[in-house]
């Protein structure tokens, strides 16, 4: 692989449990099947301003709790080393961003958020990297951990496996560590996914 992509929430970042984002949607009565950014807009317009206020705290408030995935630093020092490229795509706000990255020491050689363009599950995102790292589709892994990473990735054609959650044990290929993301550093396991 000539470049991977990462997502930040549960895949770069050690899953949280309870899940604040469940959490917050059942406070405000948000549909579970909807991204809260995609819920807050079947808000009233009284509410909708306030709930917002609100997520951007959440997010605030969990990215200065954050950690970074077990074995995760050890991967992007080793893609680093090997001068692959990276992207850090999430649907997260850029303040958010920011403080995670800031918090862990963290560098990635592109860093997209929903401020950039259409959030996952639109592939925009993942279409954007891709231009900017200069690598086709099929030169890419996506690393992530939900059906929204899996819709994006597949729009863009790009090949995706997924790390492990509580919550995802239906989505596969599923990685059972980071360290397992090494072995596409050489295209030893290309048709484990697709």
């Amino acid at each position: 692989m000539k470049a991977f992509l990462f997502d930040m929430d549960d895949t770069l970042l050690e899953p949280v449990r309870p899940s604040p984002l469940l959490e917050f949607k059942r406070r405000w009565g948000l549909p579970n099947d909807h991204l809260v950014i995609e819920g807050l807009s079947l808000l009233p317009e009284t509410q909708r301003e306030i709930a917002r206020g609100a997520f951007h705290q959440l997010e605030r408030e969990v990215a200065q709790k954050s950690r970074v995935r077990p074995g995760m630093r050890a991967v992007l020092r080793a893609l680093r080393r090997a001068a692959v490229p990276t992207a850090l795509i999430t649907n997260n706000n850029p303040e958010a961003v920011q403080i995670v990255l800031q918090r862990h020491r963290l560098e990635f050689s592109l860093v997209l958020t929903r401020a950039d363009g259409r959030p996952k599950p639109a592939p925009d995102l993942i279409e954007q990297a891709l231009a900017y790292l200069k690598v086709r589709p099929e030169e890419a892994l996506f690393v992530g951990d939900s059906h929204a990473d899996r819709i994006a990735a597949e729009a863009a054609g790009v090949p995706i496996v997924f790390l492990p959650t509580p919550d995802n044990a239906d989505l596969h290929p599923r990685l059972r560590t980071p360290q397992e993301l090494l072995a596409f550093l050489d295209n030893t396991r290309p048709s484990a996914i697709g």
